[in-house]
């Protein structure tokens, strides 16, 4: 799966915006702003949507002289059918309006601790799904519970990429669940294939990796090697 991060892959963000010609962005989950911030460098409007009050007040501090930013608060489910409307164009969403990932007991009892399935059922019927592209935060969550306080509450994995649904490429990539039009599978690929030769260094021993495929060589090394 990859590392787990802690924000939005911001270089993933901007290989698919750039490849997409997407200008517009929606978040669920703004938390302080910082992923807001981010977007608001890569495209020309933001939508992000906070459920408490009080986090979102510093969140519009920190946005502040930003008026591409647009702050909404509300629980994502409920919010977005009227958010969308405002939405003119194919967006990349980046879903991470979820809480209780670290244990903390964050999140109203009222109310599901990760609505990501309403969320992406709600973008599907968004007059510009097709063209849009969906990261998920935390993928690491679907796979079994970590410290949630109401695991009950999440999806699994399987169920996450079932509702992202056929016409996507769905993968899991550094913690991040990416969905992305078919058609945009190579432009995931080659920053995945990147990241790869950044930290394992492929390309740096060709000589070695050809060797290893030669069954005398390895078969000498274990002699030598005892």
């Amino acid at each position: 799966m990859g590392s787990v991060t802690f924000s939005i892959p911001l270089d993933l963000a901007t290989a698919l915006v750039e490849a997409a010609g997407l200008r517009y962005a929606v978040e669920t989950g703004t938390y302080l702003g910082a992923s807001a911030l981010m977007l608001d460098e890569l495209v020309d409007e933001v939508w992000s949507i906070e459920l408490k009050p009080e986090i979102l007040e510093q969140a519009r501090a920190n946005c502040y002289g930003r008026p591409t930013i647009h702050l909404v608060e509300g629980y994502s489910p409920e919010v977005l059918p009227a958010l969308l409307q405002q939405v003119p164009g194919p967006a990349l969403f980046w879903l991470d309006g979820h809480g209780g990932t670290f244990g903390a007991n964050d999140t109203p009892s009222h109310i599901r601790e990760c609505p990501v399935l309403e969320e992406i059922a709600l973008i599907d019927d968004y007059a510009h799904a097709a063209g849009s592209v969906i990261l998920v935060d935390d993928a690491r969550a679907f796979f079994g519970p970590l410290l949630h306080h109401r695991p009950e509450d999440w999806p699994t994995f399987v169920q996450v990429a079932q509702a992202l649904g056929p016409g996507r490429y769905v993968t899991v990539l550094d913690d991040v669940v990416v969905a992305v039009p078919s058609a945009m599978r190579p432009v995931v690929d080659a920053w995945w294939t990147g990241k790869l030769r950044e930290r394992d260094g492929l390309d740096a021993h060709p000589y070695l990796i050809s060797k290893l495929m030669d069954p005398e060589w390895v078969e000498d090394f274990k002699r030598v090697m005892g």
